[in-house]
């Protein structure tokens, strides 16, 4: 959480915001369990896929190494790198990787979407609707292949409607704010 506040100038206050929206998620997610999701293609307390899991690796490489040119790997980094198992790390490691992933996310033309910086200066000052748009779009993110063609001929891709996760996103982050949550 340093590098919020030396990057976007996030208080205390922000940053803890900004925190107790990484429980939100791994409570959506995982019910903050460390477990394998049913297929195995997620795992850990924010169900990251492999191929996310070595995004969030790398971000949070570049993030650290962006605060401290001399930063070396950590043995639990360098360990992650071999054995891709989120369920192996800390729950405090898993966080740092998934709040790396968020911070870093770029625009993306072919998803339709902005980078997450403006979503989470909004996050940092408790706007829920932010909350709940950076979890849909930007880490649950279930995109199809859009049949309509682009001018260029690109690929673009669409958020799939998902009724249920709205449904269950609304029912966890409807709580922000009050005391009629607990974590297990």
């Amino acid at each position: 959480l340093e590098y919020t506040k030396q990057n976007y100038g996030f208080t205390d206050m922000q940053n803890m915001y900004l925190n107790e929206f990484m429980s939100f998620v791994s409570a959506l997610e995982s019910d903050n369990k460390n477990i394998y999701n049913a297929d195995g293609s997620a795992a850990g307390l924010f169900q990251f896929r492999k191929s996310g899991f070595r995004t969030a690796i790398n971000r949070f490489n570049n993030i650290m190494t962006r605060m401290n040119p001399n930063y070396q790997l950590p043995n639990w980094v360098q360990d992650a790198l071999v054995h891709q198992d989120p369920t192996r790390l800390s729950p405090d490691e898993q966080k740092s990787l998934a709040l790396a992933n968020f911070l870093e996310m770029p625009a993306s033309e072919r998803l339709n979407r902005d980078g997450s910086d403006a979503l989470l200066k909004a996050i940092a000052n408790g706007d829920v609707d932010a909350m709940k748009e950076l979890y849909i779009k930007y880490h649950h993110a279930d995109y199809e292949l859009s049949l309509e063609d682009t001018a260029e001929g690109d690929e673009r891709y669409n958020l799939v409607d998902n009724q249920a996760l709205r449904d269950r996103t609304n029912e966890y982050f409807d709580l922000w704010g009050t005391t009629d949550y607990d974590y297990e």
